[in-house]
């Protein structure tokens, strides 16, 4: 039975399981992308439709809960060992066998000289210095399972919408919410990796009450359990269109994802052969069109393929081409937003954290104070010695040697 257990544990709970199966998702990677451009997004694809892959993929939290729950054990009992138990033994560190015996005190004055705590009871002395970095390990294998628990939260259970936000115009009905996009703003801010910053203030119905809320870039903001994920902008103008035999007029908000200026889109004409070409004009001042709501649009009116007539409308005015009118009273502007709802990704800000802390815990205590121990259990007429250390080895081992020649050098005389 203890057999089998040794086994189980050292399967579940292998340092190499976690990397080879990375490796196997990273195999799958490769051969996805000698065959398509969007590898990652077929690989998610392709980990979410096969139930296999799913699990190979939560074996990964699953190894990472058994090395936790195990360094748990192992601290525990180390800690027991140091402090109460000291029949038991090490599953780590250096022994050394002894025929001789060293007397306690004698013993115990030359550990507490190196700087050790020190212990004594029936047949042992235990000697403890420094502070365990079992903190920093148990934070960095707490965040490495939340990270690939959210990966498979994520992979398996996310659901994403793409749909746009207009400046004016109510919630779509993926966010779950009643309300509308009350302001869309880019504003220009100092710093060292973005020059500029976008708003999107939101104003909804929280029970009775209106409330409002803003939504930035990064990180996303959320809104009842669904995230949002600004993807490129755009602009909604009022178009009005007549054409020369003035049969029919156009006139209609139409959605164009034409910024940054220089970009195109175009809208057909319902009931017409008719189709019309937007760019948005590079400003003429220094102010980025978006941010100071002064539009030119650039247009090209299409008619069976062959351009009719082109020119340049600013925000509020009318231009006619070649009998073709075109005005542009106003425009809202347009983010077109990724509305995700993702059980997994606070598990991936978690994570995040709990392996900051684990390095401002480690680096500290692993160059100023690692943790080392030492242990001496009578055993019959000689002497059993225990010695482990995670860091400062060196000077570790120099004690813990000197301590064994003075006890041989006792037993010789």
């Amino acid at each position: 039975m203890k057999r089998l257990a040794w086994f189980l544990r050292h399967i579940v709970a292998s340092r190499g399981a976690t990397p080879a199966i990375i490796g196997c998702f990273a195999l799958i990677y490769i051969i996805i992308a000698f065959y398509n451009d969007e590898a990652l997004v077929t690989l998610l694809a392709l980990t979410r439709s096969t139930p296999p892959l799913a699990m190979l993929l939560a074996c990964i939290p699953l190894n990472l809960a058994a090395r936790l729950f195990f360094e748990i054990a192992d601290f525990i009992r180390k800690k027991r060992l140091t402090v109460f138990l000291p029949q038991e033994t090490w599953a780590a560190g250096e022994r050394v066998k002894l025929a001789g015996r060293m007397e306690a005190d004698l013993l115990e004055k030359k550990l507490a000289g190196a700087g050790y705590h020190c212990r004594h009871g029936e047949g042992f002395i235990a000697a403890w210095k420094g502070i365990s970095a079992f903190p920093a390990r148990f934070f960095l294998l707490l965040g490495f399972l939340l990270l690939f628990s959210g990966i498979l939260l994520s992979t398996t259970t996310r659901e994403s919408v793409r749909t746009p936000l207009i400046e004016g115009e109510p919630l779509p009905e993926a966010m779950g919410a009643q309300g509308r996009v009350e302001q869309i703003l880019l504003r220009d801010r100092p710093g060292l990796v973005l020059a500029r910053t976008l708003a999107i203030t939101v104003g909804f119905f929280d029970g009775s009450t209106e409330t409002t809320k803003e939504f930035g870039l990064y990180p996303p903001g959320s809104l009842h359990g669904v995230y949002l994920y600004p993807r490129y902008l755009g602009l909604a103008p009022f178009v009005e269109f007549t054409p020369p035999e003035r049969a029919f007029a156009f006139s209609s908000y139409v959605t164009l994802m034409i910024y940054p200026p220089g970009r195109e889109d175009s809208v057909e004409v319902p009931g017409s052969p008719y189709r019309i070409a937007f760019t948005l004009a590079e400003p003429r001042s220094a102010r980025d069109p978006y941010s100071s709501g002064k539009y030119e649009l650039q247009f090209r009116v299409v008619k069976d393929k062959a351009a009719v007539a082109e020119g340049t409308v600013p925000l509020g005015s009318t231009v006619t081409r070649n009998g073709y009118t075109l005005a542009f009273p106003n425009a809202k502007r347009i983010v077109m937003t990724d509305l995700v709802r993702d059980r997994g990704l606070s598990f991936i800000w978690w994570s995040g954290l709990c392996m900051l802390v684990a390095v401002a815990v480690y680096m500290p205590v692993r160059l100023l104070a690692p943790r080392r121990e030492m242990m001496f259990v009578a055993h019959g007429r000689g002497t059993q010695a225990i010695s482990w250390a995670e860091g400062g080895k060196t000077a570790h081992r120099s004690v813990f040697h000197g301590i064994l020649d003075a006890i041989s050098r006792d037993q010789d005389r």
